[in-house]
């Protein structure tokens, strides 16, 4: 990875991960792929990834951001990747807003089953 400038901010942000909307400064929406059996967050869409147009989950707090920012895309992990090591500009990623409390909730209910 010579060439990446992957920067990830968490900054501004409440104790359930939630940040003000000002902090949506992100490049790119980097998603869970649908191939693979990966157990989507509840209330995941299917989208296709910006590049390849493979099949990806967008979380609720994902779709939030979509709706407000209608230059960001989707992309997959592995185009999110390739996206990163091949350009020359700094990618800024982070946590949407309410993603972190997505992910909690996710995971209680997985250890309760």
């Amino acid at each position: 990875m010579s060439k990446m400038q992957m920067k990830v901010f968490v900054k501004n942000m409440d104790i359930l991960g939630n940040k003000p909307p000002e902090d949506e400064d992100i490049d790119m929406l980097v998603c869970v792929p649908v191939a693979g059996g990966a157990r989507p967050v509840y209330g995941s869409i299917r989208a296709a990834c910006h590049q390849c147009k493979s099949a990806v989950w967008v979380s609720v707090s994902g779709q939030n951001v979509l709706q407000t920012r209608k230059d960001l895309r989707p992309f997959c992990m592995d185009c999110a990747t390739k996206e990163m090591e091949t350009t020359d500009e700094e990618i800024k990623a982070e946590i949407v807003p309410g993603g972190i409390e997505e992910l909690k909730r996710h995971f209680l209910k997985i250890d309760e089953n």
